[in-house]
């Protein structure tokens, strides 16, 4: 089964960015958009894994005691195209995250993925990626969103079925992230 493991983003925020994205989408329905439903975070990508490797991530995320992810959504950006093309291959939207993502992608990343090979986060950069570029042959340039805030409460160990309209998703084992009292609490707003 091909597993990933990602922060669902919270409903709240998921139907302001529904209402952002809807002109953009109207605009540029060329784009391979992101079902609204289906964003997320990304901790760690492992590919077609079995139940042993789900089943060692399920015991990080039980194990994770720092708490929930709060961040600000403020920035819209993409990543280059591949082969020197001057389209994007992905477009999405960020900002600021609690330093609990970068920890929880670094206890995931021990993981053996599908190729053998074990994650990093030396560049790691928390996203949320809202679309592909696909065979649309225009550069969209997309305003920054929000600022929206919100907190990320749960982690889920996810499988990707990849179809003809898309992947479809189905989570496998999913956490909740118990708040803890940190030392340092950073304002957000």
């Amino acid at each position: 089964m091909r597993v990933f493991v990602a922060l669902p983003l919270p409903a709240d925020v998921r139907e302001k960015l529904d209402l952002w994205l809807g002109p953009i989408r109207s605009e540029h329905p060329g784009l391979r958009w992101v079902r609204i439903h289906q964003i997320h975070l990304t901790l760690r990508f492992l590919g077609e894994v079995g139940n042993r490797t789900v089943e060692e991530a399920a015991r990080i995320l039980e194990g994770y005691g720092s708490g929930p992810v709060r961040f600000r959504i403020d920035t819209a950006g993409t990543f280059p195209g591949r082969g020197g093309s001057p389209l994007p291959s992905v477009y999405w939207v960020g900002g600021q995250w609690d330093d609990a993502v970068r920890e929880l992608a670094g206890s995931l990343a021990p993981l053996r993925d599908d190729r053998g090979s074990p994650g990093s986060t030396k560049r790691f950069r928390p996203h949320l990626t809202i679309a592909r570029q696909g065979r649309y042959n225009e550069k969209v340039d997309m305003p920054d969103p929000g600022p929206w805030t919100g907190t990320m409460d749960r982690a889920v160990v996810y499988e990707s079925r990849l179809t003809a309209s898309g992947p479809e998703y189905s989570v496998l084992r999913s956490f909740g992230l118990q708040h803890v009292k940190r030392a340092t609490e950073r304002k957000w707003g």
